[in-house]
């Protein structure tokens, strides 16, 4: 087994994910060293259990890694690691970033500006047209589009970025042989054609809700910035708000109708320091793209406010939640017990899973459930902390 191989192997042991493999990176210098580890040598790596171990045995005997090389031939599936000195150096800088990305289509290149562009499933045709037309006249300015492919916002942007003649990648919540919506197959294509379809993910993994919030950090971390066109109060999009501020990316957001549900997430960041998007010129203004030709304090209207912006988004789910009183309609019995299990201040998975008495897959579908719904909030070293 070659190094390329053993980065193969390392992704598909069963319950050995980004983090643990970071664990174990931490301890050996490279994927070829783990597997080349006794189990002895890996029983004194802090942070993995005896099924993690036993698993790491197993699959030794039980990875066909030629069998898997085919596969990835066979579906023009190709990958990198984050050792490899084409990997995204943005998203390398990252918290946990993803330690090997599979691809169809072309990586983009180093000088190339991304920006991820994010917005409801369930969008108004108002954000449809709004993520079209910017997104086409980004492209048209040599600006890529980062987004998830879902339908709605996702598509419009990606179908825009199509037909201004530019580069548009796809960042998948699943295998990059599968397509998530079925629907988009044909987008999909064209994405494969003009840019690439990426997942961290191993090829034949199905998308799962937990896997989302996982992908969006990919999103904002292979972007410059991130533009919201439209979404909900509690919208999936504002987590990514929330990891791109934390990776100190720029946010953007289109205002909408103030009597729809749909537009209340983007009113509010724009009104907590996001800048505010009418034209697809106001971001190549924030890039440096093009120059600003009136007053340059104006410049001043379009810089970053990240640190207002988390401690309002979180001020404001504390006071919506306190003035609506609906704390306890908001979670259903499984959420209530977990959240009862995060301690004040913040807690472990380990810790919650011991607590609960839920397994672990329950669990983290849970917690994915607690943080779309804004009452907790990830930290490093999978820590989990109320926000409220």
């Amino acid at each position: 087994m070659n190094i390329r191989q053993a980065w193969l192997w390392l992704n598909n042991i069963d319950g050995i994910g980004n983090k643990k493999i970071s664990i174990l990176l931490g301890v050996f210098d490279s994927p070829l060293d783990i597997f080349n580890a006794k189990e002895q040598d890996l029983k004194q790596v802090m942070g993995l259990r005896l099924r993690d171990i036993l698993e790491i045995e197993k699959s030794k005997e039980r990875f066909d890694v030629k069998k898997f090389e085919e596969y990835l031939f066979e579906n023009e599936i190709k990958y990198i690691s984050i050792q490899d000195k084409d990997y995204p150096k943005a998203l390398k800088n990252i918290y946990e970033p993803p330690h090997i990305l599979y691809y169809k289509g072309t990586l983009p290149k180093k000088e190339d500006t991304m920006l991820g562009v994010v917005g409801s499933r369930n969008c108004s045709e108002y954000g449809k047209k709004a993520a079209y037309n910017i997104s086409k006249s980004l492209a048209e300015s040599n600006v890529t589009i980062v987004s998830g492919m879902a339908i709605g916002i996702d598509t419009c942007a990606h179908r825009g970025s199509l037909d201004g003649k530019g580069k548009t990648f796809a960042i998948l919540g699943c295998g990059v042989d599968i397509c998530y919506p079925k629907s988009n197959a044909e987008l999909m294509k064209e994405i494969i054609k003009n840019g690439a379809v990426i997942s961290e993910y191993s090829p034949k993994t199905q998308p799962l809700p937990q896997m989302f919030p996982a992908r969006n950090r990919i999103i904002s971390g292979m972007s410059r910035g991130v533009l919201v066109v439209e979404a909900a109060e509690k919208s999936g999009s504002l987590i990514t708000v929330d990891q791109a501020l934390e990776q100190g990316r720029d946010i953007f957001a289109i205002p909408g109708d103030i009597t729809s549900s749909l537009s209340s997430g983007t009113n509010n960041i724009i009104k907590q320091g996001a800048a505010l998007v009418t034209s697809y010129k106001d971001i190549l203004l924030n890039f440096g793209i093009i120059e600003i030709k009136t007053n340059p304090s104006d410049k001043a209207m379009i810089s970053d406010s990240r640190e207002n912006i988390k401690d309002n988004i979180k001020e404001n789910i504390k006071e919506n939640i306190k003035e609506n009183n609906n704390f306890d309609k908001l979670l259903d019995e499984d959420e209530k017990i977990v959240y009862s299990c995060i301690d004040l201040k913040n807690s472990h998975i380990d810790d919650i899973v011991n607590k609960s008495k839920m397994g672990i897959s329950k669990m983290q579908h849970l917690l994915t459930m607690l943080e779309l719904k804004g009452v907790i909030k990830q930290l490093p070293g999978k820590r989990f902390e109320r926000l409220m």
